[in-house]
């Protein structure tokens, strides 16, 4: 378990049971060399800063999953194969470095002509297969 210091005392903080991203970027500094989101500013905006310092790219390298491997929560990933924002060749590269990494297992939802939203949109067939996904692995926690 991952700890936090409250007034210099160790508290055990709570570990979730199971991680879902849909369209994730992974790598945040592979996600701005590719200039990722319709404008190419994703990432530095939600960053607040460039890759342009060694404090700025060690702070997008502790923000990018792939860096927190070997995971201890179960993850479930989901991308649109038509996504434009996100690579789904991004998101599988990283199911497959989650799985090779040990620990908890991946699970990996591709959806052929899905854009970058449809996944996310609880209307959709795709967000309805992520869920049922998500019930069965809580009913079996």
């Amino acid at each position: 378990r991952r700890r936090a210091a409250l007034c210099g005392a160790p508290v055990s903080m709570p570990v979730p049971k199971l991680v879902v991203a849909v369209a994730p970027v992974t790598d945040l500094e592979t996600g701005h060399e590719m200039k990722l989101s319709d404008e190419g500013d994703a990432i530095p905006l939600y960053m607040r800063c460039l890759p342009d310092s060694e404090e700025n790219i060690a702070k997008y390298r502790a923000a990018s999953p792939q860096r927190a491997l070997p995971s201890e929560v179960p993850v479930i990933l989901a991308v649109g194969m038509e996504d434009t924002d996100v690579p789904a060749s991004m998101v599988a590269g990283f199911h497959e470095k989650v799985l090779a990494a040990g620990g908890a297992s991946s699970q990996l939802f591709t959806f052929d002509g899905a854009d970058h939203y449809a996944p996310m949109d609880t209307a959709t067939p795709e967000w309805a297969q992520i869920r049922e996904a998500m019930d069965k692995h809580m009913a079996s926690t």
